[in-house]
């Protein structure tokens, strides 16, 4: 009987071990997962802050394309403005002289 309740004692000691270590690894499992899902989380996070960096940047340089194609049709358009102006004093200064030359 001594034997028996020996055997019992053992029995429920190692039991005790085994659910303390089970204990133990279960809480290092879920710190493990927790630093996993931490860095998962971190990683997600810079790929989408240099996502949106390039998106940005990109869209700063295609507004700064467009805005030097608006600048450039606006000096084109002053270009041939002036040119069209002046071949119009030209011919307001012929017209001139000749009546200036015209009159004496």
């Amino acid at each position: 009987m001594i034997n028996s309740l020996k055997k019992i004692k053992e029995a429920e000691k190692n039991a005790a071990q085994r659910i303390e270590k089970a204990q133990k690894e279960s809480e290092s499992m879920l710190r493990t997962a927790e630093a996993e899902a931490k860095d998962i989380l971190d990683k997600a996070a810079r790929t989408a802050h240099t996502k949106a960096s390039e998106m940005m940047a990109k869209a700063g340089s295609e507004a700064r394309a467009e805005a030097e194609k608006i600048i450039q049709q606006g000096v084109n358009g002053s270009r041939t403005i002036l040119t069209e102006a002046e071949q119009h004093i030209d011919a307001a200064a012929q017209v001139i002289v000749s009546r200036i030359v015209g009159e004496t």
